[in-house]
């Protein structure tokens, strides 16, 4: 009603632009989806739910694929020298890690809520192949509040995916004759650590996210004076 009193005035209203987070939508169809851009995606499993975000840079039948990037800070020093002001950053490094991480999520349980449009037009590299990569270290969020399972990804089908988890297993042998004494016998214990995989099956049903590590070689470090 306003607009039109305003329209009957002879008005015109000039409203600034908003700035495109501030739309929520629930349209996750592919031509609705603009790679580079940064999206705010609502995972939702019967019993639990989590929100992601990042750049979009791949979209597929199944899956949408949100690169996030992070950055770590460490800084040592010589003691007592490098707290010094002025001069004390001469004896002090900073180092900055940078490393990305693919979070790819089933599209049928994702809701897309929010999106800031790129705004150099450069998207990342898309991943290859239409579903996570095989053989890598990954953690996969599941519908229960807080639990997260680690491990190598090994499979992935359209009604499970399967983790190879490893685990360490200690023995703890005597010693002949020394590992028989009492009280001190404890002590000549031959020791015997052991690494075993076990593969878990994860329904896809259950799955919020899989969030792929990434590789050594696509970290990167800086050293900061």
């Amino acid at each position: 009603m306003f607009s039109a009193i305003l329209r009957r005035a002879g008005l015109i209203l000039l409203l600034p632009a908003l700035p495109a987070l501030a739309q929520e939508t629930g349209n996750s169809a592919i031509d609705e989806l603009v790679l580079g851009d940064q999206y705010v995606l609502d995972v939702q499993r019967p019993g639990g739910r989590e929100k992601y975000d990042g750049e979009l840079i791949k979209v597929t039948d199944k899956w949408l694929v949100l690169q996030q990037r992070r950055e770590s800070r460490n800084e040592c020093g010589v003691p007592i020298l490098s707290k010094l002001p002025y001069t004390g950053r001469l004896f002090r490094n900073v180092g900055i890690g940078r490393w990305e991480e693919q979070l790819w999520i089933p599209r049928d349980a994702a809701i897309v809520q929010g999106r800031i449009q790129d705004e150099d037009g450069v998207a990342s590299a898309e991943p290859e192949g239409e579903g996570p990569e095989l053989q890598r270290d990954c953690s996969v969020s599941l519908n229960k509040v807080g639990h997260l399972t680690q491990g190598k990804l090994t499979a992935v089908a359209d009604e499970e995916i399967v983790l190879s988890v490893a685990s360490t297993m200690t023995t703890q042998t005597p010693l002949p004759v020394l590992g028989k004494l009492p009280l001190i016998g404890g002590a000549f214990n031959r020791t015997q650590t052991q690494e075993i995989s076990e593969d878990q099956r994860i329904a896809m049903a259950d799955v919020l996210c899989i969030r792929m590590f990434a590789p050594k070689h696509a970290s990167s470090s800086q050293i900061v004076d």
